[in-house]
C-alpha cells in the first residue's frame, strides 16, 4: 500500500509539475514577445497552451473573443495558486519540508508573472506610440524608449535633453511637476511649465525648460551641474504648480520650499539672497511673493508655514 501511495505522489506531482511548467513556459514566452515584438497578437498563443484543444475552434470561430478575456488574471491565479500544490506535493513525496517547498514554489511563479505583467504593459504603452498619440516623458523613460538629462543654468531655469532610443517618432509631454534628478550634492529641478514636442526616431531634443528648486538645504545647481532621469513630484506640489503657473518663478519657489521643505516665510527670505549692481544684499523672495504664494495654498487648501 505504501509503494502505491508513493506512486500515486509521484504520479500527481508529475502532472502538476507539466501543468505549472507550461504555464511558466508559456509567461517567459511571453515576455520574450513582448519584449522584442516577434508577434503583434501573441495572446492567441496562451489559448493554445491553456484551453487545448478547445482553444483551436475558438481561435477560428471566435477571434475577438480573446480580447475580452483578463487572460494575464487568469495566469497570474493560476500560477500562484497551483504551484504552491505543486511544492506541497513534491515536498510529501521526497519526504521534505512542506512549508519550505510552498514558499519557495510560490516565489519563482510570481516573479515570473510580475515580469510578464511588466512585459505586457511595456507592449500596451509601445501600441501607442504614435505621433497623434502624446505621452508623458516620465512614463517614456520608465519603460526606457527615452532617455532624459539636464544641465543646470539658474534657479529659474535648466536645459534640458531628450533622446528617442527606438525607430518611432513620439509625440513627448514633459508635464508641470515632473522633475530632473539631481547627479550630485545639489537640488533637484521640477518643471513649472508645460512643454509638448515631436520627437523623431533616434533623435535629441534640447528644450529651455523654465524650473524651481526643490530641497532646499542644498546647494543651488549651476552650469557644470548634471541632471538624469524623471520624477514626479507629490500631488500638493503638482497642484500648486498647476495653480501658480501664471505667477513669477519667485513666488513659485516659495511656495514650493514651504512644502518641499516645510520653510517659513522668514526661512524664505533668509536662504535666497541676490545682489544688485552695487553689491547690496537683500532677499529674492519679496513679501509680495510670499503673499501670493500664501493665498494659493490656502485656497488649494493644503496645510503651510508660510
Amino acid at each position: 500500500m505504501k509503494i502505491a501511495n508513493n506512486k500515486s505522489f509521484i504520479h500527481i506531482s508529475s502532472v502538476l509539475s507539466l501543468v505549472v511548467g507550461l504555464g511558466a513556459a508559456a509567461s517567459l514566452v511571453m515576455v520574450l514577445f513582448n519584449n522584442i515584438h516577434l508577434l503583434r497578437y501573441p495572446e492567441y498563443l496562451w489559448h493554445l497552451v491553456i484551453w487545448w484543444p478547445k482553444s483551436l475552434f475558438v481561435l477560428i470561430t471566435h477571434l475577438t473573443v480573446i480580447k475580452q478575456l483578463n487572460l494575464f488574471f487568469f495566469i497570474h491565479v493560476f500560477i500562484t495558486v497551483t504551484a504552491p500544490v505543486l511544492g506541497f506535493v513534491l515536498a510529501k513525496s521526497m519526504n521534505k519540508s512542506h512549508i519550505g517547498w510552498c514558499i519557495a514554489s510560490f516565489i519563482f511563479p510570481y516573479v515570473l508573472v510580475t515580469l510578464s505583467l511588466k512585459g505586457l504593459r511595456r507592449n500596451k504603452i509601445y501600441s501607442q506610440l504614435d505621433k497623434k498619440n502624446e505621452l508623458d516623458l516620465m512614463i517614456l523613460h520608465q519603460q526606457g524608449f527615452v532617455r532624459a538629462h539636464a544641465t543646470g543654468q539658474s534657479i529659474t531655469q535648466i536645459h534640458g535633453e531628450v533622446e528617442n532610443l527606438i525607430d518611432k517618432t513620439l509625440r513627448v509631454i514633459i508635464s508641470r511637476g515632473t522633475y530632473f534628478v539631481a547627479r550630485g550634492n545639489y537640488q533637484n529641478m521640477v518643471t513649472r511649465s508645460e512643454y509638448a514636442f515631436t520627437l523623431d526616431p533616434l533623435s535629441v531634443h534640447k528644450v529651455a525648460i523654465n524650473a524651481v528648486c526643490i530641497n532646499a538645504g542644498l546647494p543651488i545647481p549651476g552650469e557644470q551641474d548634471r541632471f538624469s532621469g524623471v520624477r514626479k513630484v507629490s500631488a500638493d506640489v503638482s497642484r500648486f504648480l498647476d495653480a501658480a503657473q501664471n505667477s513669477n518663478p519667485m513666488v513659485v519657489q516659495a511656495g514650493v520650499w514651504a512644502l518641499t521643505d516645510n520653510y517659513s516665510a522668514s526661512d524664505i527670505k533668509s536662504h535666497l539672497i541676490s545682489r544688485d549692481q552695487y553689491g547690496n544684499r537683500r532677499p529674492a523672495v519679496t513679501d509680495p511673493d510670499i503673499a501670493e504664494a500664501k493665498l494659493i495654498l490656502d485656497g488649494l487648501v493644503i496645510t503651510h508655514r508660510l
